[in-house]
């Protein structure tokens, strides 16, 4: 009898620990895939940030000095990592050498350097 008890106890034990084992599996599982998840959200959001607080100045689609925000690239299917953010009455061309390249080089430069390019820019051509 007590053989018969003790092999049904070892029994009873096995099946609790062949059912625990799966659902500590999903636990770890979900754990892995949400850490995963915020370590891409974390890297999305720096990704963003970044883009957000790097300007440049470039030229628009009408010939003009313009203050752009963000990464001058595009990506497939037609996603700008930039917007315009100003677009001045100079027109490139009218620039001289020196300053044309300083716009149409699309050099990377915090908000204020930005902006106060374009107006060094605007006060060299007499626009207020």
């Amino acid at each position: 009898m007590r053989r018969r008890a003790a092999a049904e106890a070892a029994s009873k034990r096995r099946e609790e620990l062949a059912a625990a084992k799966p659902k500590h599996r999903r636990l770890r599982t979900a754990a892995k895939v949400l850490a995963a998840l915020i370590l891409i959200g974390a890297l999305a959001f720096g990704a963003w940030y970044g883009n957000r607080q790097v300007w440049f100045l470039g030229t628009d689609s009408a010939g003009r000095v313009a203050l752009y925000r963000g990464l001058p690239y595009e990506l497939p299917f037609g996603i700008k990592l930039y917007d315009e953010r100003y677009a001045s009455p100079i027109q490139t061309e009218a620039l001289p050498a020196k300053r044309r390249d300083a716009v149409s080089g699309l050099d990377l430069r915090f908000a204020r350097d930005a902006v106060s390019l374009l107006e060094e820019i605007q006060q060299s051509q007499g626009v207020p």
